[in-house]
């Protein structure tokens, strides 16, 4: 599993982490997945497996729908590195300051919608209510 740019590997007794940066962060990611494991166990009698694949998305898909300012703000060094990150699910879409001015607001839309079907987690707040529902 990816998760924020960390690689999750599930063991029977242990629980490997890739890029972490100190022991606060190995807590932090530590209490997060706690937390995503016992709201699941919690809610485990109205889950419903979802057995569809997601769609592969490619870093061109994604620099397409970035500003393409090269601004390094993301700490890359392009928009196509950024993209190439994002989709090895290797970096937060908020890190792309430019993306959520008003100036970039329909790619934003585009690219978010992209993110979310291939299974990238796409903050709530960033993703516009359906027509018709409150």
């Amino acid at each position: 599993m990816k998760r924020e740019g960390h690689l999750i590997t599930f063991r029977p007794k242990n629980i490997a982490i890739t890029k972490l940066e100190d022991e606060k962060d190995a807590r932090a990611v530590m209490e997060n997945l706690k937390h995503i494991i016992n709201e699941t166990y919690q809610n485990r009698d109205h889950i419903k497996p979802d057995y569809s694949s997601s769609k592969e998305v490619n870093a061109s898909d994604i620099n397409r729908l970035l500003p393409g300012t090269n601004c390094k703000k993301c700490g890359d060094r392009s928009c196509f590195a950024f993209a190439f990150k994002l989709a090895r699910k290797e970096a937060a879409i908020l890190k792309c300051v430019p993306l959520f001015s008003h100036e970039y607001q329909e790619k934003r839309k585009s690219l978010l919608g992209l993110l979310r079907e291939s299974g990238y987690e796409v903050p709530e707040e960033y993703l516009e209510p359906e027509r018709g529902k409150l």
